[in-house]
């Protein structure tokens, strides 16, 4: 039904590693959602490689004015919320967006919030992608989970893993 890609604590130089799953599975005129997009350091890449179609969220004010500073050009494309991400995802409608991803944003989602994989799954049109921490073994996570497990059990079918601590991409 759905993919999801996930990817653990990977140097900035395997950026275009990370991205290169995703990116194949990708159209330009995608839109892809981040959970936690901090300053939007991944949507200026994703911006370079031709993509133009963001929605951002993040728990902070100061990150989004931040991202809206040092990468106007990525932010003019972006549509941005501040706040908790459960209750801003279920007011986004089914299927709203071609790609949901997450980049050391779930393993720090206490486990009363587990909602939110739901609704990560009913918003995504195709794609999850994560890069996380070591969810199993709780290595740099707050909140260990077995991503797999979760997002199979959502319908989800793996399509890409890494060996990068929780790594994967499903679809």
């Amino acid at each position: 039904r759905h993919g999801y890609l996930s990817y653990a604590k990977l140097s900035e130089e395997l950026r275009d590693e990370v991205f290169f799953d995703l990116l194949r599975l990708c159209k330009p005129s995608d839109h892809f959602l981040e959970l936690g997009c901090a300053v939007g350091s991944n949507f200026e890449y994703l911006r370079r490689q031709g993509y133009s179609r963001f929605t951002g969220v993040d728990i902070t004010d100061p990150a989004i004015a931040h991202f809206k500073e040092i990468y106007p050009e990525a932010a003019a494309l972006t549509e941005t919320h501040v706040g908790d991400a459960l209750p801003i995802l279920r007011a986004f409608p089914d299927n709203a967006f071609d790609v949901v991803f997450t980049k050391g944003f779930l393993t720090v989602i206490p486990y009363e919030d587990d909602a939110i994989f739901a609704e990560m799954a009913r918003v995504s049109r195709g794609i999850i992608m994560m890069r996380e921490g070591d969810p199993i073994n709780g290595t740099g996570v707050h909140y260990p989970r077995d991503f797999e497990k979760i997002f199979s059990d959502l319908g989800f079918q793996m399509i890409c893993k890494r060996l990068h601590g929780a790594t994967g991409v499903w679809g």
